[in-house]
């Protein structure tokens, strides 16, 4: 018993030291520095924190520059409590007020902000009838808000629901033949994958680092809105993502 334990932590410590290391090579030598942006911006979420973890930053800049931004929560979180200690039976109401909290602080109205509600943990197993469905949503939101910029999280995230937002987000683009510039957020990919085991340098490469060391602090605030998942998100990983840098990596041009 004591020996899987052992194995346990030390795979957990050897994730740490590497996500550690492969993100201070991104935030140094392993990206150019990406200047600031005035385009209107859509942020497709998974879960709500992802958006803030990843993009809280970028989405602070372009609201104080009075920039349009709209903010896409395709799952309701419902599943988030599942590894914590404690069971919240109106989790579902928690996270929308926590995130509708966390936008506020970041500039978001609440009219830019959709909440999807598909069950948390649930994307990768839609019928083909419900991903068009969803697919034609997303391309819904796309054509009204004519958003410049598309971000969503890595394709490579390791978490069903990152990985899957990816591909349907990627598909309405496709369906409605979208001119907007795709940029990819990465949350798990290098804290759950392996370098030279399920993660090649190949998928690391492009990266742009965004300064956001002037809306840091709002940055913060809006993390700190989200206290149902403190007992869940490990804290040298919410540490990471409240640095002053923010890594993004391009994805396919438009046609």
């Amino acid at each position: 018993m004591l020996l899987p334990r052992l194995n346990r932590a030390l795979r957990w410590r050897l994730g740490v030291l590497q996500a550690h290391l492969v993100f201070w090579w991104w935030a140094s030598l392993g990206s150019q520095p990406r200047d600031f942006q005035t385009g209107s911006a859509v942020v497709f979420a998974p879960h709500q924190d992802d958006e803030t973890l990843g993009c809280g930053g970028l989405i602070a800049l372009k609201r104080s520059a009075q920039v349009p931004v709209w903010v896409v929560f395709l799952t309701d979180g419902a599943a988030s409590d599942s590894l914590g200690s404690t069971y919240d039976p109106n989790l579902v109401q928690t996270r929308v007020r926590e995130a509708t909290t966390a936008l506020a602080t970041l500039g978001v109205d609440s009219a830019h902000t959709h909440f999807l509600n598909l069950p948390d943990g649930g994307l990768s197993h839609l019928t083909p009838h419900q991903r068009q469905t969803l697919i034609n949503r997303l391309g819904e939101i796309l054509r009204q808000t004519q958003a410049q910029e598309v971000y969503v999280t890595h394709p490579r995230d390791a978490h069903p629901d990152h990985e899957s937002t990816s591909a349907l987000v990627r598909a309405a683009l496709d369906q409605t033949q979208s001119s907007s510039e795709l940029w990819y957020y990465p949350i798990w990919m290098i804290w759950h994958r392996r370098l030279g085991r399920d993660l090649a340098w190949r998928d690391l490469q492009g990266a742009r680092r965004l300064d956001i060391s002037q809306v840091r602090t709002q940055k913060l605030q809006a993390i700190a809105a989200y206290t149902s998942q403190f007992v869940i998100l490990p804290r040298r990983f919410v540490a990471q993502h409240a640095s002053q840098w923010e890594i993004y990596l391009p994805g396919p041009k438009p046609p």
